[in-house]
């Protein structure tokens, strides 16, 4: 997984990230890990999810969405929360890194 640029054939540009080489399986964005969070951050997730979800369904129709963030970002995404049933919805997989760099699926948080 690496940062990549797409160049779509309409001339349009796009980053992610992450992605795998070639045709990608994965696409991903990276939330900010630390601090207090801002409704700015909020804000940014959820672009950064609609970006994900708009390259995948018009491009790569295969590929798998992924969201890392980290734990105070993640309250967002608290059970019952419209933006967790949204992303769910929308096949986005959430991942929360702590500051050791574990990493854990956001459905095993209780």
């Amino acid at each position: 997984m690496a940062p990549r640029a797409f160049t779509l054939p309409d001339g349009t540009r796009v980053g992610v990230d992450f992605a795998d080489e070639g045709h990608p399986t994965v696409l991903g964005q990276c939330a900010p890990l630390r601090g207090p969070v801002k409704s700015v951050q909020r804000n940014k997730l959820i672009a950064d999810a609609f970006k994900l979800v708009w390259l995948r369904d018009t491009h790569f129709p295969d590929a798998r969405v992924v969201l890392a963030m980290g734990e105070q970002l993640s309250r967002h995404l608290a059970r019952g929360s419209w933006l967790r049933s949204a992303f769910a919805t929308h096949g986005i997989a959430v991942v929360l890194v702590d500051d050791r760099t574990t990493v854990r699926s956001l459905d095993t948080i209780t």
